[in-house]
């Protein structure tokens, strides 16, 4: 058995992702920024530690890597809202913190190294993506420049559960009494299960490459029939700055092949 790092482990696809590990018999770092997500995160003593740092500071980044084979990172600033506003944050989390862990992976000689990307990152409008985007090249450029570490990257959609995600936003408009909104009835999203790409993430192979999971394009108004009917009403409010009405997985210049049921790889 391994012993796995997870960043941003108390998020929403960490905590899937250190679930799946503790069920396999891995013992697992779990490392966040968030002190009460992270207090709420609990499995056996024995194999789990909760370590709480930020990835933008590398001594604790590579403190909490000290003897571990895998690391798998997930932490990131997302909300599209508060990171067009807080760009400094942004930037110090998605992208140092990042070149952090990649430099503290190949410091350590971590045997492998996952980035979470998204598919934002491609062709961005948003910082958010942008900032992803920086880090996939911190990651294939970190892959480059040395053969020890192998650097994957998983470039996903959105998650169907994750924290802020639009059905959490249309439900607590429910309960609040409140207008339920759509951006755009045209608007579309790639979205997929959470525990779908946690499976993803400890299948993929341990090399230098990109994947893609295989996800469902929805439209939004779809999305919004599927959980409420074709009777609820809705407000169209717009989409917001840093928002595409269709997001992209790839790149012109790249292409895709189908490797198994679950995702493709990149091609450059």
């Amino acid at each position: 058995m391994s012993i796995y790092l997870v960043t941003g482990g108390a998020g929403s696809l960490g905590k899937a992702v250190c679930k799946k590990l503790i069920e396999m018999g891995h013992t697992v770092r779990c490392m966040d920024i968030n002190e009460c997500a992270l207090a709420s995160v609990s499995y056996p003593l024995d194999r789990f530690t909760k370590v709480y740092g930020d990835v933008s500071d590398l001594s604790r980044v590579m403190k909490a890597m000290r003897g571990v084979d895998v690391v798998i990172h997930c932490a990131a600033m997302k909300n599209i809202d508060i990171t067009e506003i807080n760009a400094t944050d942004c930037v110090r989390t998605n992208v140092i913190g990042t070149q952090n862990v990649a430099e503290a992976a190949m410091e350590r000689g971590i045997k492998h190294a996952i980035y979470i990307s998204t598919d934002k990152s491609v062709a961005p409008v948003s910082l958010y993506g942008a900032t992803k985007q920086v880090g996939e090249h911190i990651w294939k450029a970190a892959g480059r420049i040395q053969n020890k570490t192998k650097f994957t990257i998983l470039r996903s959609g959105n998650f169907f559960e994750s924290n802020g995600n639009v059905f959490e936003v249309w439900e607590k408009q429910r309960l609040a009494g409140k207008p339920l909104t759509i951006t755009d009835t045209e608007m579309q999203r790639y979205f997929i299960d959470i525990d779908e790409v946690a499976e993803i993430i400890l299948q993929l192979d341990e090399r230098n490459f990109t994947a893609i999971p295989i996800m469902k394009e929805y439209n939004m108004l779809d999305l919004f029939i599927m959980r409420y009917g074709e009777r609820q009403d809705f407000i169209i409010i717009g989409k917001r700055q840093g928002e595409k009405m269709r997001e992209e997985l790839h790149y012109p210049d790249e292409r895709i092949v189908e490797v198994n049921n679950f995702y493709y790889e990149v091609l450059e």
